[in-house]
Parts: structure tokens; sequence; C-alpha cells
């Protein structure tokens, strides 16, 4: 369960030195087990997946992430949100020692919560763009645009025949139609990253770890449902006008359709990004925008997402109106 206390499931990680190398590292590692680097009051998180490819003689902890451990008493939600915050996959925890939680932990915890595992598919997705076979040497350009690992690949009709990952196609992908469990959905995605498709098997999203923690993330936010993450990069004046604006949307948006969830996911890399995705009953919506300044980018994905959901309401207005004839 979600509301389980981190530290009674928490598992020993392997500890290393700052001096540590790669190499030194690799000897060691072990699948499913987070590599911790004590480093004064804070843990430095070393990226297990940067480790294959990272030189052998670099420094362990130029490819790992300084985080404060979180207290052995948190709700797995809370760790669930701190990895998503700091877009982590593992996160130190410490009463008397230190501990670690990864994802497997975290999406074992989803799928035991009974309200979140019998969410549907196309509430959880994000949304990506598809390519067809015949386009494939465009999806660098896609993927880089979108900040996207992963395309899904269509044929001439639409229908998914494979995946673009990491600069490689693919005909496996697995894929779970729009309605099918979140419980269902979390043994394919510890494989690989799901594709969502329709009845006609066209994709209309994916599902990867990352949406995961973000739903474990949200668990506690349901009552309250807008999830925000990065917003310490901005000032706290900044921060409250920030959220104003969002909170205005949303109760605009709640008037067209019912909202499961919504989170708002602020970065800075040389410009201000803003991510904003919507669960509902009709879906996923998500839009992002960049600006030099981070307001502006927030107004123009509140305004698109607000469109997008109008457009879909005068699509279910119509479909309704179509069936009662």
């Amino acid at each position: 369960m979600l509301s389980t206390p981190a530290g009674e499931v928490a598992i020993e990680p392997i500890i290393a030195k700052e001096s540590d190398s790669v190499g030194d590292v690799l000897k060691v590692l072990r699948p499913n087990v987070p590599v911790f680097v004590p480093s004064g009051d804070l843990v430095i998180v070393v990226d297990r997946s940067a480790l294959k490819t990272a030189p052998k003689d670099g420094k362990v902890i130029n490819i790992g992430c300084r985080v404060k451990p979180a207290s052995s008493t948190a709700p797995l939600y809370e760790i669930a949100r701190l990895m998503y915050e700091r877009n982590l996959r593992d996160f130190p925890v410490k009463d008397h020692r230190l501990l670690g939680i990864t994802y497997r932990i975290i999406l074992g915890a989803l799928k035991a919560t009974k309200e979140m595992a019998r969410r549907e598919a196309r509430t959880v997705m994000s949304p990506v763009p598809v390519i067809r076979e015949s386009r494939l040497k465009n999806a660098e350009n896609i993927a880089s645009k979108n900040q996207l690992t992963l395309i899904p690949v269509v044929n001439e009709t639409g229908r998914l025949i494979g995946i673009w990952k990491r600069g490689k196609f693919s005909k496996k992908a697995l894929m779970v139609r729009e309605g099918t469990r979140v419980k269902l959905v979390i043994d394919k995605v510890l494989q690989d990253a799901v594709v969502v498709v329709n009845k006609q098997r066209k994709p209309v999203g994916v599902i990867d770890v990352d949406e995961l923690i973000e739903l474990a993330a949200s668990y506690r936010e349901l009552t309250s449902p807008i999830f925000y993450a990065g917003l310490e990069n901005l000032a706290e004046i900044e921060r409250e006008q920030f959220k104003g604006e969002v909170r205005r949307a949303m109760s605009k948006i709640a008037k067209m359709v019912p909202i499961s969830y919504a989170s708002v996911h602020l970065r800075k890399k040389g410009v201000w990004n803003v991510k904003i995705k919507l669960s509902t009953p009709w879906g996923t919506f998500m839009s992002a925008r960049e600006s030099n300044e981070a307001i502006k980018a927030l107004f123009e994905a509140l305004q698109t997402l607000t469109t997008d959901v109008k457009r879909e309401k005068e699509r279910v207005v119509k479909r309704k109106q179509l069936t009662s004839i």
C-alpha cells in the first residue's frame, strides 16, 4: 500500500565511496539494488541506468544526484513524490541506518492500492506523437523536440507496428488497450514502456515507469488534485502567483469535466519549461511550453490545455447528440 511507511519495505543499498570509479561500482552492482554515496548530510543517488555506458575510469559521483534522505517513517507516496520531483528511480531513507526505496517497490505498492490499481490506462498515459515506418529518419528530431525517448511507429493506416526507442526501431512493442486497469499495466511496464492503443490498435499514448511514479505521488493529492514539482526554483511570491494561475484554470476546466488529478512540472534548462498533465474521464490531456519567463510558459500551457478540453467537450456533446437520434 502507498500509505506504508518506507522503512518497512526499504532494502539494503550498495554503499559506494566518493573516490570510487564507475568500474569499482560495476563490480558490485546487483539488479534492482540502489547505489548510494554518503556525502555529509546528503546522499548521492547513482543513476544505475547510466553506469553501463559511463567511462569505467570516471568518478561514480559524477553520474548521481545529491538529495537529503527522507525519514523511514514517511509513507511511500511521499517517497514517490520526491522521486518524481528529482526525476529519480531510487531514493534513500534513513533512521539509524541508510536504506533505499526503488521504483519497483513503489510500483508494487501502487498495484496493492485498490483505488489506484483500478484506474484505467487512458487516465495515466502520456499522449505522444507517432511516426510512420516510412518516416523513421525523422524520429530523432521528433524525439528531441518533444523530450521523448520512445515513439510509437505505425503503418500507413495508423495501426501500431513497433516502437522507436533511443535511436533503434523494434517491432516488439508492448501494448495495452485504453481501458486496461493499472494493476495489469504495471507488470508490463516492469519489462518496458507500454504503448496504449484504442480498439483500432492505433496508439493514443505511452505509459512508462515515470507515469506510474507520478500516479503514486498523486495518491494523497486526489482530494486537492493539483500536484506540483519543481516550484522550489521560484521565489515565494512567484510560487504563489504560479499556483494561483493554475487553480483558476483548473476551476474553469472542472466545470467542463471532473478532474481526477493534475500535475504541473516546472524545470529550467536554459529556458523555463512547463509541463501540465490532466487526468479526466475523457482521458489524459497534456501541454508543454517553453519561455524565458516561467509565468509566460505557464500561461501558454494552460491556454492550450483549456482549448484542448473545450474541443473534447464539443466532440463528446456531438457524439451524444448523434447517438440520441
